[in-house]
């Protein structure tokens, strides 16, 4: 082969390795610019708000921010449980996930004012008057992280093993797990227990509990359908279900990026709710199937537990008052959220 032969050939190998460098340093700038937000959750992926809320988040987040950002999930609690979630976000540990503010007593009231009794009577509508106060107050008490969106569980059923509730009389002597929402049914004589929803079964299954609460669509994750013989509907009261964010992670955001995921937030509350109230929905003719016999209130019933509830909602009140809040005000915006939401459904 010629002296030019050669260097040509060596010309051409030259300039491939300097094009294969240069498309693989492009390809790891890509990647390099690609921020993967870590969600945790102590739900699986069979959790219909998963395929329902959480996938939409995340598809719509990718899209929107043209793959600068990717959402990759972290279920079953592999990162902690239920009530480590606000904990593994503020260090860091995950960026974004939907925390139960009632696992940290005391540092969200007013988020917790989902769990006043009798309120509401859907996801959607709950979730629709919290948007009522959400600007005004429940975001200025997340300070640790970033409130995203605030969504809200379907109501809450009263799940029991051997006696249905028919009347108000029915509950006395019962041991319910439930949160302080729960505790009006202890005027009745039933008594209040707060334990986790993993040892919610085994507990029902060896009779040291009588009952759950837990709204109807949800019965079936954890499997209650196996234990539980009625299904009291008494649209006991809800838990609110805050996106928040890791702040380090909000802020280095880019302003647009911000932008998008804040959308796709309330896009996720929205569809949390519809996940949720289609779940109570549909639930009711998979717990017939599976031997579940429904009870629906009856109107003497939920007459006599609205009011043993006035004194619950006259003592948060109070509370939010200690707190230097206007509790009157804040309740008066919710429930007119709420009522306005019910004249245009």
């Amino acid at each position: 082969m010629t002296t030019t032969g050669k260097m040509g050939k060596f010309a051409l190998k030259a300039f491939l390795a300097c094009g294969l460098t240069v498309l693989a340093t492009a390809y790891a700038n890509h990647d390099a610019s690609a921020r993967t937000l870590k969600w945790t959750s102590f739900s699986s992926a069979k959790h219909p708000s998963h395929a329902a809320a959480n996938i939409p988040f995340q598809k719509e987040v990718e899209e929107k921010s043209g793959g600068s950002l990717k959402v990759d999930f972290f279920l079953n609690g592999s990162l902690g449980k239920a009530a480590d979630q606000l904990q593994i976000i503020e260090s860091g540990v995950a960026d974004i996930g939907v925390i139960i503010p009632n696992y940290t007593k005391g540092r969200f009231p007013l988020a917790e004012l989902a769990e006043l009794p009798f309120a509401f009577d859907s996801a959607e509508e709950a979730t629709a008057a919290f948007q009522g106060i959400l600007k005004d107050y429940i975001e200025k008490e997340f300070t640790s992280v970033k409130l995203l969106s605030l969504g809200v569980t379907a109501p809450l059923q009263v799940m029991t093993t051997k006696q249905p509730i028919k009347k108000v009389e029915d509950l006395d002597g019962l041991r319910l797990r439930g949160s302080d929402g729960a505790r009006v049914l202890e005027k009745f004589g039933a008594s209040i227990v707060l334990i986790s929803s993993a040892d919610t079964y085994l507990a029902l299954d060896r009779s040291t509990l009588d009952g759950t609460t837990v709204p109807l669509g949800s019965m079936f994750n954890y499997k209650l359908e196996e234990v539980i013989k009625y299904a009291n509907m008494l649209n006991l009261y809800e838990v609110a279900l805050p996106l928040v964010m890791n702040l380090d992670t909000w802020n280095g955001l880019s302003p647009e990026e911000q932008k998008i995921v804040s959308a796709a937030a309330q896009n996720f509350a929205h569809n949390t709710a519809l996940s949720q109230d289609n779940s109570t929905n549909e639930g009711r003719a998979k717990a017939t199937k599976a031997g579940v016999e429904i009870i629906d209130m009856t109107a003497e019933t939920r007459k006599k537990l609205q009011e043993a509830a006035k004194p619950f909602w006259d003592q948060t009140i109070a509370g939010l008052n200690e707190k230097g809040l206007p509790g009157d005000q804040i309740l008066k915006q919710l429930i007119a959220a709420r009522d306005a939401y019910r004249s245009s459904h």
